[in-house]
């Protein structure tokens, strides 16, 4: 807790411009992150930028998607998962024993215990095909993983819980 993680990250935010998703353009990153992104702004994602993600992650890339609710899902919609919101939703959130697992909460400061979504958080209300990886109290979907030919896709429906970890007490 606290530490810093000694292996070099790059990120790059190139893709700013509407239409600039392509597959040949994602050739070149190993994965794609898609934060808060309201599916009615200017610069909303485009048939071809949606279709092109599907086909670069079949072939090999890894996606990971917040979709916080119908307004800010069109890309877990086009994967077959979108987000609805509620005020009904509860918090904390738990990784299930599959997420346990997962280095989505085992990562290289301790397992994670719990995390908590922000303001209406969102939820899934079909995980049919996906694995489960964590659940609210009630037993709700709110993060998914799904494989799709040599990648995969991680759903989270609430960009919230990026932020809100909730590590053990060491």
């Amino acid at each position: 807790v606290g530490g810093t993680v000694p292996r070099p990250v790059a990120i790059s935010d190139v893709f700013a411009a509407k239409g600039s998703i392509s597959k040949a353009a994602l050739s070149g990153y190993d994965a794609l992150f898609i934060g808060y992104f309201n599916d009615g702004s200017a610069n909303t994602f485009t048939a071809a930028e949606l279709l092109a993600m599907k086909e670069w992650v079949t072939d090999g890339g890894s996606i990971l998607v917040s979709c916080d609710n119908f307004d800010h899902d069109n890309v877990c919609n086009a994967f077959g998962y979108p987000a609805l919101a509620t005020l009904d939703i509860a918090n904390p959130m738990t990784p299930t024993a599959l997420g346990s697992a997962h280095p989505a909460f085992s990562g290289p400061f301790g397992p994670v215990a719990s995390f908590s979504g922000y303001q209406t958080i969102g939820f899934f209300y079909s995980s049919v095909g996906a694995d489960v990886l964590a659940r609210d109290p009630n037993g709700t979907p709110v993060v998914l993983e799904k494989a799709y030919g040599q990648g995969k896709v991680v759903f989270l429906s609430d960009v919230g819980g990026i932020d809100y970890l909730n590590y053990p007490a060491k």
